[in-house]
């Protein structure tokens, strides 16, 4: 999503469903006990955590457990994630991913289905999840990559608030060396929403880069640089 977007067709497209409840279960018992048992994730800012739709969720990416560390903090609506289409591909990831009903979409240039699903489930009044780095945080950097510009450009054209999210501790939990991560605890922040409405003025050009990188100050301002958000 590093190309500008263009607006989306009016023509009907297939939203992705909400998984099953069963399924829902099932990933919830699996994450309290990641949460609970290895990690000891500590949740901080929950009353920020979006409730109901229209929104997008942005959280930075330092591994592959990030939709569900986000998810052990929220309560209310389903996030339907958009994610690396390579990844569904791969084993033990791919999987988990078609399982939760992610949409997969090109990093180099979003297609216009990926897109008008990402339109359609804010139009539905649905909660979206993107990473706007792309990938993964890169090895040995416990802060964010640069961020994409493609989030924001939804926001400021769909009107959808932004509910930024800082993942802390677990770049330095499970690096690129690592097979699993290793035990530790992790900080969940959830800030207050930002309202692209407060981001159209100024030159158009400039609104979606503005946007991001203030959205990027959010979230690194809960990512200590060395990784840890504590002393232990």
């Amino acid at each position: 999503m590093s190309r500008p977007l263009s607006a989306p067709s009016s023509s009907r497209i297939e939203l992705p469903p909400i998984p099953s409840l069963e399924a829902r279960i099932r990933v919830r018992a699996v994450m309290r006990y990641l949460a609970v048992s290895y990690f000891k994730v500590e949740v901080v800012g929950r009353e920020h955590a979006p409730v109901s739709g229209p929104g997008i969720v942005i959280p930075n990416h330092p591994s592959f457990l990030d939709p569900f560390l986000v998810g052990w903090g929220l309560s209310g609506d389903w996030v339907t994630w958009m994610a690396w289409d390579v990844a569904f591909d791969w084993p033990v990831v791919g999987p988990v991913m078609r399982s939760m009903e992610a949409v997969p979409v090109n990093l180099e240039r979003a297609s216009s289905q990926s897109l008008k699903i990402a339109y359609g489930l804010l139009k539905a009044n649905r909660m979206l999840g993107l990473f706007f780095e792309g990938k993964r945080t890169v090895e040995g950097n416990t802060q964010i990559n640069e961020p994409l510009e493609g989030a924001a450009r939804i926001a400021l054209r769909s009107g959808a608030k932004i509910y930024p999210v800082s993942l802390s501790g677990v770049r330095r939990l499970w690096d690129y060396s690592s097979a699993k991560p290793r035990r530790g605890p992790i900080r969940v922040t959830f800030h207050p929403p930002v309202d692209p409405a407060d981001f159209r003025r100024g030159p158009r050009k400039e609104r979606a880069r503005v946007l991001t990188e203030h959205v990027g100050r959010v979230i690194t301002s809960a990512l200590p640089a060395d990784g840890r958000h504590r002393h232990y």
